[in-house]
């Protein structure tokens, strides 16, 4: 069973990989690779979350042969689901399996953008004894 720990223990904070909603797919992908992250967070400039954009959004527009120019505002997850950095770990989980999201953004009191958690963050509190 997962122990009682908040999301600001496991969030990643050192990389945060944010994009303007005018950049454009092909820009967002870019750093993706450069950053070796599996989603970017639109914000504005006083931090506010207006969308992400993740591999799958990335995959759909390849798929439905989206202009690679066409800016993230247009293809972005608008309004994603976030969670509190002082929430438990397992209302973080809860909320990545109801709404059926690999990343997560964090958020601080005032709704700002502050770390991003995602799937393979929460594993490193599931031990090879959670098995046996």
């Amino acid at each position: 069973m997962v122990t009682r720990h908040l999301v600001k223990d496991f969030m990643r904070h050192d990389i945060l990989v944010t994009a303007h909603p005018k950049t454009s797919i092909n820009e967002a992908a870019r750093k993706m690779a450069q950053f070796n992250v599996g989603s970017i967070v639109i914000v504005d400039e006083n931090n506010k979350i207006l969308g992400i954009f993740t591999e799958r959004d990335l995959v759909k527009a390849v798929a439905n042969s989206i202009n690679l120019n066409t800016e993230l505002e247009k293809v972005m997850t608008k309004n994603p689901v976030r969670i509190s950095y002082d929430e438990y770990i397992e209302k973080a989980l809860l909320v990545m399996r109801e709404n059926n999201v690999r990343h997560l953004p964090v958020v601080n009191k005032e709704d700002k953008f502050v770390g991003m958690i995602s799937l393979r963050d929460l594993t490193k509190l599931i031990s090879v004894e959670d098995f046996e």
